[in-house]
């Protein structure tokens, strides 16, 4: 399955052919049965009709930091990957969805300086909030 990016909200569609979830980059040749929506961006994912979705979300991952040891070396130290969900068999009816994804956490600027967090990626549905947290 094609992420392409470490933002990413997929929502996959498991009756291929009939309604549909619309808003991002559709892919449908896996050949597995599902039709994959995949939302590099926020934004909105509008479902045509009531249907089932497995729900994969990952998190924002976190920024490099710096330090500076002794004055003699830099060194970076690596950002954690962002928190990942998965839910399978998520009961969807008709309508549109906010896709909230969470943005990569920026490296430290110089010496002694920390990443930041990634942010966190968050679709609601039926008054259920599903999350995938940032990376540290």
């Amino acid at each position: 399955m094609p992420f392409g990016s470490s933002k990413v909200a997929i929502l996959g569609a498991s009756n291929a052919g009939g309604p549909e979830i619309t808003g991002g980059s559709r892919y449908d040749s896996q050949g597995d049965g599902y039709i994959y929506e995949r939302f590099t961006s926020s934004g909105t994912a509008t479902v045509t009709a009531d249907l089932t979705v497995d729900l994969f979300l990952v998190g924002g991952g976190g920024g490099l930091s710096n330090s500076n040891a002794y004055n003699r070396a830099q060194f970076s130290g690596a950002g954690g990957g962002g928190g990942i969900l998965i839910a399978t068999g998520l009961a969807v009816t008709a309508g549109d969805y906010t896709v909230t994804i969470g943005a990569l956490g920026s490296n430290g600027a110089g010496a002694s300086d920390l990443g930041t967090n990634g942010g966190t990626t968050i679709v609601e549905i039926g008054g259920v909030r599903w999350t995938g947290s940032g990376g540290g």
